[in-house]
């Protein structure tokens, strides 16, 4: 048993000790808190103001045992949160506070894991100093949606990469009609009217038109019908056309927001007395030339809207001057107003020049378009199938072509790892790869990839280097 003394003193030694232990890491653990709270809390004051601007962290955050600050570090400034809501056709910013040694770092941005291209509407800005780096939209559209991020790599003592936090971009339907904008329109009983959407200058890609009378929708017929370009077109004008509320309804959908409508403004159409006269046929609405993207739209179509009194014509359809004479599973002759051509497995074969002719037995009438269909480039000439030797010391030359409407680029690739120019190890020329002085170090698998804004093709050969 332990003398008397030293039990008595060995308790309160062992709890001051304690007690002091812990007071010192409350009182850290308080201070942290404290700063942590009070930095953000400027930083939330400094975004509600406007100012987009960090208040810096401590120095000591990003320094290294010598003291040294060194390896690359970014931290996200703008949006705080890594999510940036802007409307379609505004500007917009990602913004990340830079650390470490920054006259060394070199930078590349990255949008879904594929680096970004940069051009005049997707830009890089960097301070003086550049401890501040923003990449900048000029014009959003619906296709910079996305997930963003930077990697910054150091070079000498620090050549580590550091990847930053992501940024989510969603592009909402910000535009508007012009609410003081009222249209009035005047059709004869048995004229046609055209009463025009005008939607705003942004409002995205495919957007849906829907038109309302009142309360109720319009619903399509031979009679009546929405063009492609949103307006509502009135074959033959009735008394009960007459209304000074049509309304044109706006949608498109959002990659992340989902649906999205606006409303315009009323449209007034003021119906006048019946015509007294015959009328020959007459085109109000003309085909347009028309450039589409095969593996875009699934279908699309041509528009020939005729009027005449006191019948409306009949049409009928031509294709490069043969007639378009049944509906079938590429052309479809069901609407009077417009032919809707489905896009098939060989999407050239709809490419040409679409006619219309309106006739009422009497007198007919002509107008036609151009259908361009652009389609994903076709390799002609690929890499051999089989395998390739080549000697060592040897060169190495690989071409590959390809044939499309839309002009093709081209990417090389080695065991799935893109190449890129480098004038000590290889040669790149558009479809064609020269690599000189050959070894094993360049046996593997190449591929030439053949791309336009459609789609893709990929030829594939194997290369193995004798020495």
């Amino acid at each position: 048993m332990l003398p008397a003394t030293k039990w008595r003193i060995a308790p309160w030694e062992v709890l001051r000790t304690g007690l002091r232990w812990t007071s010192r890491k409350l009182l850290k653990l308080l201070t942290v808190f404290y700063v942590a709270s009070d930095y953000e809390a400027q930083v939330h004051a400094s975004n509600a103001a406007g100012m987009r601007t960090e208040i810096p962290p401590t120095e000591t955050t990003f320094k290294t045992k010598d003291n040294r600050t060194t390896w690359p570090e970014t931290r996200l400034l703008f949006p705080r949160n890594g999510i940036l809501i802007e409307g379609v056709g505004k500007s917009a910013n990602i913004t990340y506070t830079v650390y470490g040694e920054l006259s060394s770092q070199e930078r590349k941005w990255y949008k879904n894991g594929r680096e970004i291209t940069l051009s005049s509407n997707v830009y890089v800005e960097e301070s003086a100093d550049r401890s501040v780096v923003s990449l900048r939209f000029k014009a959003l559209s619906r296709s910079d949606e996305g997930v963003y991020y930077t990697v910054t790599r150091g070079s000498g003592r620090a050549p580590e990469a550091s990847k930053s936090s992501e940024v989510r971009l969603k592009v909402s339907f910000s535009g508007y009609f012009d609410e003081s904008r009222i249209q009035t329109v005047t059709a004869e009983i048995g004229g046609f009217a055209i009463l025009s959407c005008y939607p705003p200058a942004h409002f995205g890609v495919n957007p849906k038109f829907s038109w309302t009378k009142g309360t109720e929708k319009v619903v399509e017929s031979d009679f009546v019908y929405v063009s492609q370009f949103g307006d509502l077109v009135i074959m033959q004008v009735a008394l009960q056309h007459q209304s000074f509320d049509y309304r044109c309804t706006v949608k498109i959908d959002s990659l992340f927001a989902g649906d999205q409508e606006k409303r315009g403004p009323p449209v007034r159409l003021i119906v006048t007395k019946e015509a007294s006269s015959y009328k020959p046929p007459v085109i109000a609405v003309k085909p347009v030339d028309l450039t589409i993207d095969a593996q875009v739209k699934e279908s699309f179509r041509v528009e020939c809207a005729v009027n005449g009194y006191p019948s409306l014509p009949t049409v009928r359809w031509f294709k490069d001057g043969i007639p378009i004479t049944a509906t079938g599973p590429v052309y479809n002759l069901q609407q009077r107003n417009y032919l809707k051509i489905t896009i098939p497995q060989r999407a050239g074969d709809v490419a040409g020049t679409y006619r219309c002719m309106a006739s009422d037995g009497s007198n007919q009438i002509w107008a036609s378009a151009d259908i361009k269909i652009n389609t994903k480039p076709v390799i002609t000439t690929g890499l051999p199938s089989t395998e390739i030797k080549k000697l060592s010391d040897s060169t190495l030359s690989l071409s590959c072509e390809a044939s499309s409407n839309a002009s093709p680029e081209f990417k090389w690739y080695k065991n799935a790892e893109q190449l890129k120019p480098d004038m000590f190890k290889h040669h790149i020329s558009g479809g064609n790869l020269t690599i000189s002085n050959v070894n094993r170090l360049n046996n593997g698998v190449y591929q030439c990839e053949a791309f336009n804004n459609v789609g893709s093709t990929i030829s594939t050969g194997k290369i193995t280097v004798q020495e």
